[in-house]
């Protein structure tokens, strides 16, 4: 019976947070001026329904659901989390500060929402990114980048 709670209670821990159990996380936009696809994210995703309803059910501080900076107003913070281009999203776990998963680029409300509602995968390792909705990680930016630096130089 011990080996039996001891097995149901480490598959619950490594379990990656799903819908409906995000309220130990935070949603934050970065955003810019003058950046279009900021603007058009803003314009039409955020006040989409399905968005509303899926970011209710993150945590919520003085009736905010979703945190949204200025890179440029917010240096620090932008610095903090590494945003590099906007518009960019960070889901950041409330107990530690540290950013889980981020987007960067301009998402439809469904791509949004799929985001939104996909799995924290709590691990040691980097950040995944997710460029336009294709999922990356800086190391293999950096194989690709060096890739391509190789291609060109021949």
């Amino acid at each position: 019976m011990k080996k039996l709670l001891l097995a149901f209670m480490l598959l619950f821990a490594a379990t990656p947070a799903i819908a409906g159990e995000k309220s130990d996380y935070y949603v934050v936009y970065f955003t810019s001026q003058g950046c279009a696809p900021c603007e058009q994210f803003q314009r039409e995703t955020l006040p989409h329904k399905n968005v509303k309803k899926t970011l209710s059910e993150f945590k919520h501080h003085n009736g905010k659901n979703i945190f949204i900076y200025d890179v440029y107003k917010a240096n620090k913070l932008a610095k903090r989390y590494e945003i590099e281009a906007t518009p960019t999203v960070v889901i950041i776990e409330v107990a530690t500060g540290k950013a889980v998963k981020r987007a960067v680029g301009f998402m439809t409300p469904s791509e949004f929402v799929k985001f939104l509602k996909a799995p924290v995968k709590v691990r040691a390792g980097p950040v995944e990114t997710q460029f336009f909705g294709a999922a990356i990680t800086l190391k293999g930016i950096i194989i690709l980048f060096a890739k391509l630096l190789f291609f060109l130089i021949g």
